[in-house]
């Protein structure tokens, strides 16, 4: 299985903070058995998040992490993502058309409230 972690994820993750159906997707990972990738821009958001103090952690750990379980796949934000993503390549076109009928293009890791 394939998901996408967002700052709202990878947090509680490395807070040790996750909701279980959610820890349970995050240390399938960490086993091998599924993949998550995790955009730069949400790195970056941590990153922020911890330099303007609203949490606290080492930024390290997370990274330590990233690169421990190879699993996690860093995807870089650059224009041809942001193409793909904005419907202008067909490809993508195609595959939204294929998981509209699943209400869902990937499973996105957001933590309940």
């Amino acid at each position: 299985m394939h998901y996408v972690a967002d700052t709202n994820a990878l947090i509680p993750y490395i807070l040790y903070k996750l909701p279980k159906g959610i820890d349970e997707i995050f240390r399938s990972t960490e086993k091998g058995e599924s993949t998550m990738f995790i955009p730069t821009i949400a790195l970056l958001e941590c990153l922020y998040a911890i330099n303007k103090g609203t949490v606290d952690f080492d930024f390290d750990d997370l990274l330590i992490k990233i690169y421990t379980y190879k699993n996690f796949v860093v995807i870089p934000l650059d224009i041809e993502i942001v193409e793909f993503m904005s419907g202008t390549n067909p490809e993508f076109v195609e595959f939204m058309s294929k998981r509209k009928k699943k209400r869902y293009m990937m499973r996105l890791l957001l933590p309940q409230q």
